[in-house]
């Protein structure tokens, strides 16, 4: 075993932890504010997201366990490309390429859907009462399940549906930051400096959670490193960071 696999391993089981903690701890909060007599949306849609990851996480991990460990089971086809890949791909195609395995696309469908949860109340909040933005999100996710049809999988509209499943990500991550910087540039005391931590965290969790689908960004920036194991360990060290700010930014009231 390399040594990118080796960390890599130790890295998918460090997020089983962090997302079991940030679960944990955003339940926590959620629980007091319900106690309180005040049902806090925003915080039960962060519990479910942090449950979902754990659960996305443990089935990662213990598919990566058998990669590494019982190559001849196979289980990992799930991490290929999708058959029949063509030789040559136009730029349209080729940008997104990496993202064209089983295990990458149910994973961005999973991420998008557990953010939709997060942005449901917010959009609420706004009197956007069709909640227009979060029936995109679930209507883009569910679409990239017809990236199984070999027909489609490798066609420009295909790759429509990565873009738009993209964009409905991007949005998501948009509202929940707009919102956090109004509140930080609104309030003052214990809000601002929540709101300001959650900012930073959302940004790190994000993007760290697309660049450990192995999307290629360490060799982009790193030339030298080419096993996309690397992004699974640059990824996982963003996600704990970004653990550590929610945790700074919520602990004021969760942790004594």
């Amino acid at each position: 075993m390399n040594l990118p696999d080796f960390l890599s391993i130790i890295a998918n089981f460090m997020l089983i932890l962090v997302y079991s903690y940030l679960f944990i701890l955003f339940r926590k909060r959620y629980n007091i504010q319900k106690k309180e007599g005040y049902i806090n949306a925003f915080l039960r849609g962060y519990s479910f997201m942090f449950l979902s990851l754990f659960i996305f996480q443990v089935s990662s991990s213990i598919i990566n366990l058998i990669d590494a460990f019982l190559e001849e089971f196979k289980v990992t086809q799930l991490q290929f490309y999708f058959p029949g890949k063509p030789a040559e791909l136009n730029a349209f195609i080729k940008f997104i390429s990496n993202l064209l395995r089983p295990l990458f696309i149910l994973g961005l469908c999973l991420f998008e859907l557990i953010i939709s949860a997060q942005v449901y109340p917010l959009e609420k909040a706004l009197n956007w009462k069709k909640v227009p933005g979060v029936k995109f999100m679930i209507i883009t996710a569910l679409s990239l399940f017809l990236l199984f049809i070999p027909a489609i999988t490798w066609t420009n509209f295909g790759a429509v549906l990565i873009y738009a499943s993209v964009a409905g990500i991007l949005y998501g991550f948009g509202m929940n930051i707009l919102i956090n910087i109004k509140l930080a540039f609104s309030t003052v005391g214990d809000v601002k400096r929540r709101s300001t931590y959650i900012i930073f965290a959302s940004f790190l969790l994000y993007f760290g959670f697309v660049w450990y689908l192995q999307v290629g960004w360490t060799e982009i920036l790193i030339p030298s490193l080419t096993d996309l194991s690397w992004d699974v360990v640059f990824g996982a060290i963003m996600i704990i960071i970004s653990a550590l700010l929610y945790r700074t930014g919520l602990a004021g009231r969760i942790i004594k």
